[in-house]
């Protein structure tokens, strides 16, 4: 009996995958849930304390970059189901995060029959990595981005007007940020994997570099507010880590007999 599966095994066998992966983040969207206040805090740091942010700045003489944050901003629940469903995406948020280790596991057991006996010995070296780089991303947003970018927001025409935002579309941005810094994080793992599966090569990233630029450059307009400064702070690190990504090609590709000399 051939061990080859057919198109509709395949199909099952993805969906198994994916209800696992939504059991997988069961359990940390209740705890999430049952800790929201705690978490409403913690997101809310931004706007309240840049302390951390000022340390890290400090490290490299950099810290007169962000003034204290000492302007009041008020969050208000514009509609009654404004706090709840925030809570909701908020415990849904931290679900990914915790259980992203497990998720990219099931990834790549759904690769893995295609792959060889030696590629699938990277199996645990692509799921660490991958959750440093996406756990990385999320910290980067949160201590660096998050801080700058309602920074600018808050004192733009400050004395003129209140800061009154509503929680719902601050806590919606500040996720979006979480979740897109931590995705576009994992772009050197994943030119790992395509560097081992040998479907790209640094000479090709290299030649469609402008053309990355121009990618990046559209992905950061939107997929952050329309300010220069949260463009700015997409961008530049996409723009770094598309460049890591070519060393790590580099290191990584299989080497082939028509690589140039």
């Amino acid at each position: 009996m051939s061990d080859e599966m057919t198109f509709l095994d395949h199909i099952e066998e993805l969906r198994w995958r994916i209800v696992k992966i939504f059991i997988g983040m069961i359990v940390p969207v209740i705890v999430a849930m049952i800790f929201y206040e705690e978490l409403f805090i913690l997101l809310k740091m931004p706007i309240t304390s840049t302390e951390s942010l000022q340390k890290i700045l400090a490290v490299f003489h950099l810290e007169a970059m962000l003034p204290d944050m000492k302007r009041e901003i008020i969050l208000q629940a514009i509609n009654p189901t404004d706090t709840f469903l925030t809570a909701l995406k908020i415990a849904f948020t931290v679900g990914l995060f915790a259980s992203f280790p497990f998720t990219i596991y099931q990834i790549w057991a759904f690769v893995s029959p295609a792959l060889s006996t030696d590629e699938k010995k990277h199996t645990l070296p692509v799921v660490f990595f991958a959750t440093l780089f996406f756990i990385t991303g999320g910290a980067f947003a949160y201590f660096i981005v998050t801080p700058f970018a309602f920074n600018f927001f808050a004192s733009f025409a400050n004395g003129l007007v209140e800061n009154q935002w509503g929680v719902a579309e601050y806590f919606d941005q500040v996720l979006k940020f979480l979740i897109t810094f931590g995705l576009i994080f994992e772009l050197p793992c994943i030119a790992f994997v395509l560097a081992r599966l040998g479907l790209i090569t640094p000479a090709f990233l290299r030649e469609y570099r402008r053309y990355a630029i121009v990618v990046i450059l559209v992905l950061s307009s939107i997929l952050t507010p329309p300010d220069i400064v949260s463009q700015f702070m997409m961008g530049v690190p996409l723009y770094g880590l598309y460049e890591v990504s070519i060393l790590i090609v580099a290191i990584f590709r299989p080497k082939s007999p028509f690589d140039e000399e």
